[in-house]
């Protein structure tokens, strides 16, 4: 499954998440690019900008990518960490749940995950939120493993 397109962003963040979510919580002010959800079945993406649309290409597979030694070419920062969704499908959704936007499909998976973001002008969208910024994601069936950052 594939999405591409612009994701509503409110209070800095959007959702990657099954399509039942529990209460969860993560920890605010965190400069990280990707945090898991407390319990561990959704994540947020940490945007430049607390409000705006960036651009966001997602990708479902059946298995895990190339693993990164390094950030690609194009991308400032990446990251990957593992969540495991209460109830496929895993979608991608703005933080406040905008019925406006009909939560994208991503992996139809029961189980564990990986989850990879790519960052573009995350940064220098934070201190101007006219700049555009950018994400790819990318999610794929695999256990758990812990969170890793590159950038």
């Amino acid at each position: 499954m594939t999405f591409q397109g612009t994701v509503p962003v409110y209070n800095g963040y959007f959702i990657i998440a099954g399509s039942t979510l529990a209460e969860s919580t993560f920890a605010t002010g965190s400069d990280e690019l990707c945090l898991p959800m407390s319990p561990q079945d959704s994540a947020v993406v940490i945007c430049g900008a607390q409000q705006g649309d960036p651009t966001v290409n997602c990708t479902g597979l059946d298995a895990a990518p190339e693993p990164l030694t390094t950030v690609p070419d194009g991308w400032d920062e990446a990251m990957e960490v593992s969540i495991n969704p209460l109830a496929p499908p895993l979608i991608l959704e703005p933080a406040n749940h905008s019925a406006l936007f009909d939560g994208q499909p991503l992996l139809d998976h029961v189980g564990w995950m990986r989850i990879r973001v790519l960052a573009r002008g995350r940064w220098a969208a934070r201190e101007d939120p006219t700049l555009p910024e950018a994400y790819d994601i990318t999610a794929w069936p695999e256990p758990h493993a812990r969170d890793t950052f590159t950038a």
